[in-house]
């Protein structure tokens, strides 16, 4: 069948494309930093959506391993697991490092990596230097919502269970950038991912 132009167009007005610019992305707040000193200088997390500049969708992997049915001849790929990959959020840093300091303390608070207090520094929580928190005081659930171009109502929604920062990216300053917005970058981890859309 030759390619009809007037088809193509009819389809795509039908359906519709979706775009890369609609979306939120939200987490709630460990229990190490949503009670006592932990959480001290944050923003409202309602704000913190809004200072979000960009996210990135994971792939979907699925790891294998070659098999050979009968003990010999060509190799056929079996699966074996289910890769969970890192999710990078990008997020605009507020005027009072808000933003910043919050990242900072949830870092510190799945790792006491001190504050220039020497090697016997206890952490508020009573950690001491380089003491590991409990994994559940640390993660969080963190969501990316992506909104159909054409219908609010209709939704891809990513939830990443048991989800904590394993790296916040450290921000060049330099003169020349006085018209760019800071920037840094939060690398999650998670080990559960539920993909689901609601129309």
């Amino acid at each position: 069948m030759a390619f009809n132009v007037a088809d193509f167009n009819a389809t795509l007005s039908k359906h519709g494309v979706a775009v890369n610019n609609l979306f939120l992305a939200r987490f709630s707040l460990p229990s190490s930093l949503s009670s006592g000193s932990g959480n001290r200088d944050n923003m409202n997390l309602r704000d913190i959506p809004f200072f979000c500049r960009s996210a990135q969708l994971p792939d979907l992997e699925v790891n294998v391993t070659d098999i050979k049915t009968q003990g010999h001849g060509i190799s056929q790929k079996r699966a074996t697991a289910m890769e969970n990959n890192i999710v990078p959020v990008v997020f605009m840093v507020d005027s009072n490092f808000a933003i910043k300091k919050l990242f900072h303390q949830w870092n510190q608070s799945i790792i006491n990596h001190g504050n220039g207090g020497g090697t016997m520094e206890v952490n508020p929580d009573g950690r001491k230097l380089y003491e590991y928190n409990y994994h559940d005081d640390y993660t969080s659930t963190l969501e990316v919502v992506v909104y159909s171009y054409n219908q609010e109502e209709i939704t891809y929604n990513y939830k990443f269970n048991n989800a904590f920062p394993v790296s916040v990216s450290g921000v060049q300053v330099a003169w020349e950038n006085g018209a760019e917005v800071m920037t840094i970058t939060v690398n999650f981890a998670s080990h559960e991912s539920i993909l689901s859309s609601t129309c």
